[in-house]
């Protein structure tokens, strides 16, 4: 709002004098460029956010576990962010976003969003719902109860590159 149409406005309106100039004062210390920019980057991190979650969510979770020759529970726990992203070996973190589709920063911005926010519950149908527990890489794995040839697998991903 310019000096002129606020003065044009107390003209017309001089009984809403005193709340025009508190709004003239409101549009002159807002920076709408701002919240425009805080808008977009909300919407890109909820975009992120939504791309990591959908390539570890439903058919591509069961796919991914085939490619990996890993139980489904691993893709699980890194789907609902159950991995202290700080602990996760770089190449199992590689071959992971390789084999989903999703680039390797993707999915550290996505744990540590998840680490960040105490918002996710766990439901199971005997106890009320909960905070998800964040674990080391190390007791995740094994918390799972893998197979001696899963566990092979994984050992060989741990100590790989990333690459095939």
């Amino acid at each position: 709002m310019t000096p002129e149409v606020f003065r044009s406005y107390v003209a017309r309106y001089p009984h809403l004098a005193a709340d025009l100039a508190d709004l003239y004062h409101e549009f002159q210390s807002a920076d709408f460029g701002q919240t425009a920019k805080e808008e977009v980057s909300l919407t890109a991190a909820s975009s992120l956010m939504d791309e990591v979650q959908t390539a570890l969510s439903g058919d591509r979770l069961i796919s991914l576990a085939r490619t990996l020759g890993l139980p489904r529970d691993f893709i699980a726990g890194f789907r609902d962010a159950r991995v202290r992203a700080g602990t996760i070996p770089l190449g199992v973190l590689s071959y992971l976003s390789r084999a989903a589709d999703v680039r390797v920063h993707h999915i550290l911005a996505y744990f540590r969003h998840a680490e960040n926010s105490h918002r996710a519950l766990a439901f199971k149908s005997d106890s009320k719902p909960r905070a998800t527990e964040i674990m080391d890489y190390a007791d995740f794995v094994r918390n799972l109860g893998l197979t001696d040839e899963e566990e092979a697998k994984l050992r060989e991903l741990e100590h790989s590159d990333g690459s095939d």
